[in-house]
């Protein structure tokens, strides 16, 4: 078996990358993942290894419960970090916006694909995060009427 390395982007680069994306949106910090290792629980953060980068949510009561991803696409990578870090912004907008009688996810869901499509990220994941939320909004609905899909 052959082990392939990657050419890895440097931490300090990627870093440089996410600072200057979020320029355009101005994230406070502490919606930013952290580099190496997370200070505090329930926080994302990036780390290098031979083989890629790995992008993990700390787990809040002990190291042990980490939720994480691995890819060897820095763009895959930081189409994550600004995923979780919109998420936040949506739903805040869409709270603002509801409107009686919809699913609020519908407005929530249809702003992060907007503010993620601003960013110019990496454009097939945003197509599967949004084929990932009309998946979700039409779990178990209308399946008797097709025809009320909904799609963002």
């Amino acid at each position: 078996m052959t082990i392939n390395y990657i050419k890895p982007v440097s931490i300090e680069e990627i870093k440089a990358r996410i600072n200057k994306i979020n320029e355009k949106i101005n994230l406070p910090e502490r919606s930013l993942p952290e580099y190496y290792s997370s200070t505090i629980g329930d926080h994302y953060y990036i780390k290098l290894t031979p083989l890629g980068y790995t992008y993990a949510l700390s787990g809040h009561w002990n190291e042990n419960d980490e939720k994480s991803y691995f890819t060897t696409d820095v763009d895959q990578l930081i189409f994550w970090a600004f995923r979780d870090a919109t998420h936040r912004m949506a739903f805040e907008y869409e709270a603002r916006n509801r409107i009686d009688g919809q699913d609020n996810r519908i407005i929530a869901f249809k702003k992060h694909i907007e503010i993620l499509e601003s960013l110019d990220l990496k454009k097939e994941c945003i197509e599967r995060l949004k084929l990932n939320y009309n998946d979700l909004l039409n779990q178990n609905l209308f399946v008797c009427r097709p025809e009320k899909a909904i799609q963002i």
